[in-house]
């Protein structure tokens, strides 16, 4: 007789319980689902900014699954040859910029880097964002401040308590959430009199600020980041940015903090690191900072930082990048696509607020107030308002991620074109105008 087993555990999900969705293929900016559907991929996943199964990607890591592995304590060529197209061809002939650590995953190398700003300033304290998230392990956990990637546990009834394991690694200080990361601000709006008036009290005495471009529906504007820089010098403080979802080309610049005048001391990545081919990250860190470790040695090691398919697929996707033009499609796509999800939003009695830039979007709708980001835990009982958006939008051949329980988020590969980003729009339009009607 065959042992009953649970199985798979799958994320966010209890044992036993399956994800509703179910996709078998994708190639480009199509998904093809197990009912035999091909939909418009609108962000199924993040990391897969140059699209699914790249040719000259899936070429390199298939050339790459034959070759050599050798831990990261070996020497291996392909490794320095992914650290110098991702500081050749994503950062360019931007100084600052200067070395390149790899990593398993972006929780890894967030983890890393508030570690190395607290020996490099001899401080402890840590300064987040309320609502960020910046991973799911060490330090990166520690100033993750969203409950719904807390990494509770969690039933399906809010009455239920929550569970959550003890923090304490760290004392991390929240930064309130910006008025400027909520959507169009006035042009008078001074971040120092509003979003930042105590930043200088909360950061004294601290290593490191870190600060991201999306989590927890807030974008911050780049006046945000150049006085939030500021502040972080004054107080002797490393600024770290998490460009985890927004970097090579997501916001229609290179990184998000291109926006701005200022330049991070470090930068985590991940996700669209590799294009979705493999799992990695990376630390990239200023000449300054690098000068200030200086001869010493830092005595931190993983078996699969720099893995063979991780490091091809590196290069392949920064290659990609580059040749394709990414970062200026994303660019002249999102202002289309602004005036467009504009004007569509303001049909919809469901939709509070939209907030973006280029090919990252977030639709904040009418929910109740223990589903608002900040509060949700992720524990309702019934489907949300986004997991009905999501379904109706499937149903009209595009598939627009949940990201909380209050928002949707439509963040499609770079490659997109017009013509295909307009049918996600409109697909996204008639779903919302069926979660009109669950609005009182």
């Amino acid at each position: 007789m065959k042992t009953e087993r649970t199985g798979l555990i799958p994320s966010m999900l209890a044992p036993g319980e399956r994800q509703r969705d179910r996709v078998l293929h994708g190639r480009g900016v199509h998904l093809t689902l197990s009912t035999g559907e091909v939909v418009l991929d609108g962000g199924s996943l993040s990391s897969c900014i140059v699209g699914h199964c790249h040719p000259k990607v899936v070429e390199a890591v298939q050339r790459a699954a034959s070759d050599v592995y050798v831990s990261d304590g070996n020497g291996y060529g392909p490794r320095d040859q992914a650290a110098e197209d991702l500081l050749g061809i994503a950062f360019g002939d931007d100084p600052w910029a200067d070395g390149v650590i790899l990593t398993v995953a972006s929780s890894e190398a967030g983890d890393l880097a508030l570690m190395l700003a607290q020996m490099l300033t001899e401080r402890e304290v840590l300064v987040s964002r309320e609502r960020s998230y910046h991973g799911a392990v060490g330090f990166a956990r520690e100033v993750s401040l969203h409950p719904l990637w807390s990494g509770a546990l969690v039933a399906p009834m809010e009455s239920a308590p929550v569970l959550n394991s003890p923090r304490g690694l760290a004392h991390v200080r929240q930064l309130p959430v910006p008025d400027c990361g909520l959507g169009v601000i006035d042009p008078s709006h001074d971040c120092y009199d509003t979003c930042l008036v105590d930043a200088d009290k909360l950061l004294e005495g601290s290593a490191a600020v870190i600060m991201d471009y999306s989590q927890g529906a807030v974008m911050p504007s780049a006046q945000y980041q150049d006085k939030l820089a500021d502040a972080a010098r004054r107080a002797g403080s490393l600024w770290i940015a998490d460009e985890t979802v927004t970097a090579f080309g997501r916001l229609g610049h290179p990184f998000a903090f291109h926006r701005g005048e200022s330049r991070p001391d470090i930068v985590t990545l991940g996700k669209g690191i590799t294009g979705g081919a493999a799992p990695a990250g990376a630390i990239v860190l200023s000449r300054q900072v690098v000068e200030s470790m200086g001869d010493r040695r830092w005595k931190t090691s993983s078996t699969f930082r720099g893995q063979p398919l991780a490091v091809a697929a590196i290069s392949a996707t920064m290659h990609v990048v580059a040749e394709e033009g990414l970062v200026a499609n994303a660019a002249s796509l999102g202002k289309w696509a602004e005036s467009q999800l504009r004007a569509m939003v303001s049909r919809h009695e469901c939709v509070k607020a939209v907030i973006g830039e280029g090919l990252l979007w977030l639709f904040e709708l009418a929910v109740p107030e223990q589903q608002a980001e900040g509060n949700w835990y992720g524990n309702a009982d019934s489907d949300t308002l986004p997991e009905l958006v999501h379904q109706e939008a499937l149903r009209r051949g595009a598939f627009i991620p949940v990201f909380s329980g209050q928002c949707v988020w439509l963040i499609p590969p770079l490659i997109i074109d017009q013509e295909h980003l307009g049918l996600i729009i409109e697909a996204l339009d008639a779903a919302l105008s069926v979660a009109d009607g669950y609005v009182a």
